[in-house]
């Protein structure tokens, strides 16, 4: 997201460390990234723009973590749109330490440079997950988060161990099925599961703050060990339902023959 800083611009007489009154407050969680946009005047369209930490004005300069005039520094990023006469920094994969005050500035020839002041507070990011098994052949659903904002964003479910370095899922329709959205969550039915399901997946809404993480364990159904030999089966209908019996023999300890009943309403 983009935050402006509008009428913060002041200026620097004797460029003493102070910083202005009004400062801008911003924030976003950690691997995310943030925009801080600073407006300028007319005047300064061709002057050296930059971006440093802390609120020392007599210093930023000096120190600044990005500029006009190199405008890639490893997670920051510097664009001036000179039209609508605003630069902006951009810092990519947040982290905690990237907390704090921060001063846009602009290099003026009078030696006073202007300043507009920014607050920014990264939050820890807390990923909730759960873990779902389901068996092999047979169907699962993976409930996802919404953003409760529209129904019609665009929603995604992707399989790899990093939730911005993964696979989407969605475009096979045809074994990953998107239903039961509402305003809070929406479903997701995975038709019919193979070993290869297995993994971790990331779900959720087009909002960076609205996802979730799902360990998928899947299971093969196997015949236990002593119903392994058959010996008959037969099927009766009474009343309203059926009843199928199967009889096998096994390896249960002081048993020959064992007999199981299935009943089936009608």
């Amino acid at each position: 997201f983009t935050v402006t800083i509008s009428d913060l611009l002041y200026r620097v007489i004797f460029l003493s460390d102070r910083c202005s009154n009004t400062v801008n407050k911003i924030q976003n969680i950690e691997e995310g990234s943030v925009t801080i946009s600073c407006p300028y005047d007319s005047e300064s369209v061709d002057k050296l723009k930059f971006l440093c930490r802390g609120n020392r004005p007599s210093t930023c300069r000096q120190q600044a973590v990005i500029t006009s005039s190199n405008t890639q520094n490893g997670r920051f990023r510097l664009s001036d749109d000179r039209k609508s006469r605003i630069f902006t920094v951009t810092i990519s994969s947040l982290t905690l330490k990237d907390s704090g005050s921060y001063l846009c500035g602009v290099q003026r020839n009078s030696g006073f440079d202007v300043f507009s002041a920014v607050e920014l507070k990264v939050k820890d990011f807390c990923l909730k997950s759960y873990h779902i098994s389901g068996i092999e052949g047979r169907p699962v659903t993976l409930q996802c988060p919404n953003s409760g904002q529209q129904l019609d964003n665009k929603k995604f479910l992707c399989k790899g161990d990093q939730h911005n370095n993964c696979t989407d899922m969605m475009e096979n329709q045809t074994k990953f099925k998107l239903l039961n959205v509402s305003s809070t969550c929406f479903s997701v039915i995975i038709t019919e599961l193979e070993a290869a399901d297995a993994g971790t997946y990331y779900c959720g809404s087009d909002s960076q703050l609205r996802f979730i993480k799902i360990q998928l364990a899947v299971e093969t159904w196997k015949l236990p060990s002593f119903m392994a030999k058959v010996s008959g089966f037969c099927l009766s209908k009474r009343a309203d339902h059926l009843v199928l019996v199967a009889v096998w023999y096994g390896q249960i300890p002081g048993a020959k023959r064992l007999e199981m009943r299935f009943h089936r309403h009608l």
